[in-house]
């Protein structure tokens, strides 16, 4: 079983390096820059060069940090972020569960982001692990109700029998999938809801104090969430035929909102989910059941 977990944590990893690849060479041609194209074919190991040079440097440790914890954080970041995908499609799960599965593990994303910034001892990771917990647990009260709305539609928690009423439901619910293609944006930290990495205003937000290796589970955990996403958009909303395409879209979705758009003000963006996005979601989710 575990040489199973890593057989299926291996893909994921080669999913986020080539993510990173495609998402610099998508922002260079939308700013007409130059992306990266020197490291291999077309710039091919260049998410390879990136990870042995942050793996490469020197392990900094804050004097006044709670070690154990601030060394623990960043593994159960990857662990939550690899996990997740361990729910869906494998022996080592009842598929039955997948949807209750991502509610539980999603849940614990809250955990690493509030002890990373108190364990850093540090007031700027403090402030800014308090405005990334704030914008997670109100986006995630979001998405929780619209696949509500489709386990009382399909009445079934496996993400597969959802999928193949996703047309309809797509059909039947039109501002739900808009309400969830924000929620998706504020839950995985991308423009404009980066605001858990606020440079200009909390130096870098709740990983302030982490560098080398350890920063880059977090943008692991970040890049892997996307993916994961995108894969839950694509058969809640769209189904299983050519499902790869409709997930390649959505992944463009993501990079391109971050080359297009400016970062949203923090009152901005909670303002918008709980007076404007979370009644319309209600009010779907009461159509569901009634429906």
């Amino acid at each position: 079983m575990p040489i199973l977990g890593l057989l299926n944590i291996f893909p994921i990893l080669l999913a986020v390096m080539f993510f990173t690849l495609l998402e610099v060479q998508m922002l260079g041609k939308v700013h007409l820059r130059i992306g990266p194209y020197r490291v291999g074919l077309i710039g091919i190991f260049q998410p390879l060069s990136d990870f042995l040079k942050l793996f490469n440097k020197n392990l900094w440790l804050p004097n006044k940090s709670n070690l154990s914890i601030y060394l623990f954080t960043p593994l159960l970041c990857i662990f939550v972020g690899l996990i997740v995908w361990l729910s869906y499609g494998t022996p080592i799960t009842n598929t039955k569960w997948t949807i209750l599965s991502f509610f539980c593990l999603s849940s614990l994303l809250v955990f690493y982001l509030l002890l990373t910034g108190w364990s850093s001892s540090s007031f700027y990771s403090m402030l800014g692990s308090y405005r990334s917990a704030a914008q997670t647990i109100s986006y995630e009260v979001c998405l929780i109700f619209i696949i509500f709305s489709s386990i009382f539609f399909t009445k079934s928690f496996s993400i597969w029998m959802a999928s193949e009423d996703a047309p309809i439901l797509s059909t039947i619910h039109p501002i739900l999938f808009l309400v969830w293609i924000f929620s998706c944006l504020a839950e995985a930290n991308r423009t404009p809801f980066d605001l858990t990495e606020g440079e200009s205003e909390l130096v870098s937000g709740f990983n302030t104090e982490y560098l080398g290796g350890l920063l880059s589970f977090f943008f692991i955990t970040e890049y892997a969430f996307m993916i994961f996403l995108s894969f839950l958009t694509a058969l809640f909303f769209m189904g299983e035929n050519e499902f790869w395409l409709k997930q390649m879209l959505m992944i463009s979705f993501f990079i391109f909102t971050r080359s297009a758009f400016p970062r949203m003000r923090f009152d901005w963006l909670m303002k918008m989910m709980w007076k404007n996005i979370l009644p319309i979601v209600l009010v779907s989710l009461v159509f569901s059941v009634l429906l």
